[in-house]
């Protein structure tokens, strides 16, 4: 892959990364609210699938932050690295 297709690959992590962990931030501060305890509560009890939503955000948020952590080290390589 040349110099510019490395660069947009890792641009693309990056946004696809920060993306996705923002939109599990923002389920996970639901999830972590007075409303979103008690929802989980219930939802638990009832043999509802809250908890584990939530759980899988919090996942989700770690591997975010990790994809867009690589995007940015595939770009950054890209440009400043040496070769083609």
């Amino acid at each position: 892959m040349n110099k510019e297709g490395t660069v947009i690959v890792g641009i693309i992590l990056l946004v696809v990364g920060a993306v996705l962990s923002w939109q599990s931030y923002l389920t996970v501060t639901q999830c972590n609210s007075t409303g979103g305890s008690i929802a989980t509560v219930i939802s638990t009890l009832f043999g509802g699938q809250r908890a584990q939503a939530c759980s899988n955000a919090q996942i989700l948020e770690i591997g975010g932050i990790i994809a867009a952590v690589i995007g940015l080290v595939v770009a950054i390589f890209a440009v400043y690295g040496k070769g083609k």
